[in-house]
């Protein structure tokens, strides 16, 4: 999660193609939130804009209920594959392959 932030903070290209297309991006503390002019997925009118209920339907979400909501959605996949006959290691479910390709499940 913190790796996830310092990558959005710091890689300056990355943090505008994704403002630029319309997701904002709410950070770890969840309190701020990185954006550009326009938003794709907006709260209706007299919502405020940073209502965290709407980040799970288009924005990047670096708080940490978002990370524990997509490793269970990983890990369901998972026991899916190996429900209908495939193998863990077929599905590789990685992070930051460019250090070493370190599994997460």
């Amino acid at each position: 999660m913190l790796e996830a932030a310092q990558l959005i903070e710091t890689d300056r290209d990355l943090r505008s193609s994704i403002i630029s297309i319309g997701p904002p991006i709410h950070l770890p503390d969840g309190r701020q939130m990185l954006r550009g002019p326009g938003i794709k997925v907006r709260p209706p009118p007299g919502e405020p804009l940073r209502d965290s209920r709407y980040a799970s339907q288009g924005w990047v979400d670096l708080r940490a209920v978002s990370w524990v909501k997509w490793r269970e959605r990983c890990a369901a996949f998972v026991f899916r594959v190996e429900d209908k006959g495939g193998s863990r290691e077929k599905v590789k479910c990685w992070t930051r392959p460019e250090r070493g390709m370190r599994p997460w499940m």
